[in-house]
C-alpha cells in the first residue's frame, strides 16, 4: 500500500505547489478555488503521514505514537518528512493572500526537494537528487496547468474566453518545456537505477518504469492532439473534453510514480559491502559481547557471522536508513561454535543489522558502496 500513500503525497503536492504555478504562470486571472489548495495540503499531509506509518510497520510490526515520533524527529527521512509537512503549511499559508509574495517560489522549491529527499534520487546521490527534482517540477507544473484548467466550470470557459486563450497558449508553451525536461530527466534516472536490459523487462521496478514510458507517451499524443487540432476552437467541447483526458493520463502517470518510487530499484552495490568487526563495534546481545564479523560477498551479498555463539539463533533483518523501503531477512544457521547467513542487498546506501533475541535488540551499522 506504500504506493498509494506516495501517490497521495505527489496528487498533493500537484495541487498545493500546481496551485502556485497556476496563479502566476499558466493563468493569472483565471479562478482558483481556495479548496484546491486546501485539498492538495490534506492530501500531501496524509499520504506523508500514512508512509510514515507502513515504513513503521514494515521495520517494527506494531508500533506506538512514540515510535512515530522518534522516527519523524531521529532519522534523515523522518526529519525530511517532517520539513514537508512545515513547508506545506506555510506555503498554504501564502497561497491564501490575493497577491502571492515572493517566498512563495522559494517554499515550492524546498516543498519539492524535501519530497525528492525520500525518493530513490536521493539514495543514489547529489547529482541524481537533483533530476529527480527538476523532474518532479516539470511534472508538478505541467500536471497543475492541465489539471486546473481543464476541469474549470464552462462557465469560465464562456465567459473569460480572452484568458482562457491567454491560459492555453501558456500551458501549451510549458507542456512543451515540460515534455522535454521529463524525458531527458527521466532518462538518466533510469540509465542510474536500471543497469541492464534484463533489469527492465524483469523487474518489478523496469516493469513499472515501462508502463510509465507508456503512458507518457499517450499523454504526449493527447497534447499534441490538443495543442495542433482543438486549441483553434477555443470553446468547444470537444477540447475541455481532451484536456480532461490528458488530465486523467497525467494523474495515471502519478500513479505509477508512486509505485516507482516504493519499489527497489534493480541496482546493485557498485563495490559491496564494507567490512566491520562486531568486536570494534562493542555490541552487546542477552548480556554478551558479540564476536564475528560482517562482510561483503560480491557486488550486492552481505554475510553475518557470530563467533561462540551457542543459544538459539537470534532474528535479523538489515534495514536501509538512506530510503524507506522493505527490510532484508538474513536467516541464521548453525556452522560448528558459530552462526552464520547471508542475504542481497537492494542498492548501495547506509544500512544496518539488527538483531533481537529473548526481547533485546543489538544494532550494527555497515555501510554498502
Amino acid at each position: 500500500m506504500v504506493w498509494l500513500f506516495k501517490t497521495l503525497t505527489f496528487v498533493g503536492l500537484v495541487l498545493l505547489v500546481g496551485s502556485a504555478s497556476f496563479r502566476t504562470l499558466s493563468a493569472p486571472g483565471v479562478p482558483l478555488p481556495r479548496r484546491v489548495t486546501l485539498a492538495g495540503w490534506l492530501l500531501l499531509l496524509t499520504g506523508s503521514l500514512l508512509e510514515v506509518a507502513a515504513t513503521l510497520a514494515g521495520l517494527l510490526g506494531a508500533f506506538a505514537l512514540r515510535d512515530f515520533g522518534e522516527y519523524l524527529l531521529g532519522s534523515l527521512q523522518g526529519q525530511a518528512v517532517l520539513a514537508r509537512l512545515l513547508l506545506a503549511t506555510w506555503l498554504l499559508l501564502e497561497l491564501g493572500r490575493s497577491c502571492l509574495r515572493w517566498p512563495v517560489p522559494l517554499l515550492a522549491l524546498a516543498l519539492l526537494v524535501s519530497v525528492s529527499w525520500t525518493s530513490h534520487g536521493r539514495a543514489a546521490g547529489p547529482p541524481t537528487l537533483v533530476l529527480d527534482v527538476l523532474h518532479l517540477l516539470a511534472m508538478t507544473v505541467w500536471s497543475a496547468s492541465v489539471l486546473l484548467l481543464a476541469w474549470q466550470r464552462s462557465e469560465t470557459w464562456n465567459s473569460r474566453a480572452t484568458r482562457v486563450r491567454a491560459a492555453l497558449d501558456r500551458t501549451s508553451g510549458i507542456g512543451l518545456w515540460s515534455v522535454a525536461m521529463l524525458a531527458l530527466t527521466g532518462t538518466l534516472a533510469a540509465l542510474t537505477h536500471v543497469p541492464s536490459t534484463e533489469a527492465l523487462t524483469q523487474s518489478g521496478y523496469g516493469q513499472a518504469l515501462l508502463v510509465k514510458v507508456a503512458l507518457f507517451v499517450a499523454v504526449v499524443g493527447v497534447a499534441a492532439l490538443n495543442r495542433l487540432v482543438l486549441m483553434r476552437r477555443v470553446a468547444t467541447r470537444p477540447l475541455r473534453l481532451s484536456m480532461r483526458a490528458e488530465s486523467v493520463l497525467l494523474v495515471a502517470l502519478l500513479v505509477t510514480s508512486g509505485v516507482l518510487t516504493s519499489s527497489a530499484p534493480p541496482q546493485p552495490p557498485s563495490q559491496g559491502v564494507v567490512a566491520v568487526s562486531l568486536q570494534d563495534l562493542g555490541a552487546e546481545l542477552g548480556g554478551q559481547s558479540l564476536r564475528g564479523h560482517l562482510e561483503g560477498i560480491g557486488r550486492q551479498g552481505v554475510r553475518l557471522r557470530l563467533e561462540g555463539w551457542r543459544a538459539a539463533p537470534p532474528s535479523v533483518v538489515l534495514e536501509m536508513l538512506d530510503h524507506p523501503m522493505q527490510p532484508v531477512t538474513l536467516r541464521l544457521e548453525r556452522r560448528g561454535d558459530a552462526l552464520e547467513g547471508t542475504a542481497t542487498l537492494w542498492m548501495a546506501g547506509s544500512w544496518q543489522a539488527r538483531l533481537e533475541w529473548d526481547g533485546q535488540q543489538a544494532v550494527l551499522p555497515f555501510l554498502a558502496r
